[in-house]
């Protein structure tokens, strides 16, 4: 089908700042706001072969004087944001339905006549909300978000067949045209074993860290304040730094329960069927030129 390339260690890649280095939020008394999420605060990129996605251009880091080449931010919102979508992925997508989506102008395409669509309907039916969520779905199938950023990019994971096809656009420029990123535009193939495999040695590699990352936290900060105007989104947790290893055991556990249950292939599954139904209806019906 599309030929799988080598692929190079580690597709995720990050770099934790020393937690002196992280950026934290300062509260009304002039403290530090320590917490599990804020001592994330690191470099990352994603290495396909010789392409690197979130490395910014020498251009746009001399103008506007960046140190780090690599995106910087909170590595935690980009795991979080790759795990929301590997459930989806577990679904391999059958060929005919990602020849509609294969390209930027048939995905173009397909967006359009579903647009025509919604252009048309006066009153939503029980059938119309399905037909509505299910192409919302598949528009979405594999996009990582990176609505986070302020500039263009987008980054997603196709699984189809027994293959990972990686769709890239890093393509963006500054008023002044200079490239925002060193990546531009295509794909990258691996198989969906070699993927998986990528994920779990993410997470090893991630925990690891972000054990010796707290236990300096709790040594180094002590005389911070800890989780105090974070928005909590554990409740019950314990006071003062012991939070943060209960926290992190808690991630841990949340994050390898949904890798334990893509190896054993028992994610929600994708009617394909009913999509591919739909899209018929709609490619068939509204396409305008």
């Amino acid at each position: 089908f599309i030929p799988t390339e080598l692929i190079f260690i580690s597709l995720f890649n990050y770099e934790l700042k020393p937690v002196t280095e992280c950026a934290f939020p300062i509260n009304k008394n002039g403290k530090k706001n320590i917490c599990w999420f804020w001592l994330t605060d690191s470099s990352y990129y994603i290495k396909l072969g010789e392409t690197k996605l979130f490395e910014l251009s020498s251009e746009f880091m001399k103008k506007y004087d960046i140190k780090s080449c690599f995106d910087d931010y909170y590595y935690i919102r980009q795991l979080e944001d790759l795990f929301d979508i590997l459930p989806v992925i577990s679904n391999s997508m059958p060929e005919d339905l990602y020849e509609y989506i294969y390209n930027e102008k048939k995905y173009k395409n397909l967006t359009k006549c579903f647009d025509n669509w919604i252009d048309e309907q006066k009153v939503f039916s029980d059938k119309d909300e399905i037909l509505y969520e299910n192409i919302c779905s598949f528009l979405s199938y594999g996009r990582l978000d990176t609505g986070y950023l302020n500039v263009k990019c987008c980054c997603c994971f196709y699984h189809v067949g027994d293959q990972i096809i990686i769709h890239y656009d890093f393509e963006d420029f500054d008023e002044e045209n200079n490239p925002v990123w060193t990546a531009k535009s295509g794909r990258f193939t691996l198989t969906y074993k070699e993927f998986l495999d990528e994920i779990e040695n993410l997470l090893n590699r991630f925990f690891c860290d972000m054990e010796k990352q707290i236990s300096n936290a709790a040594a180094e900060l002590k005389d911070e304040v800890f989780y105090d105007i974070f928005v909590q989104r554990d409740k019950n947790t314990k006071l003062g730094t012991a939070y943060l290893f209960e926290e992190h055991k808690e991630r841990e556990t949340f994050f390898y329960s949904i890798l334990k249950s893509l190896k054993n292939n028992i994610c929600k599954k994708i009617n394909w069927d009913e999509i591919r139904e739909n899209i018929r209806f709609i490619t068939v019906n509204f396409e305008k030129a």
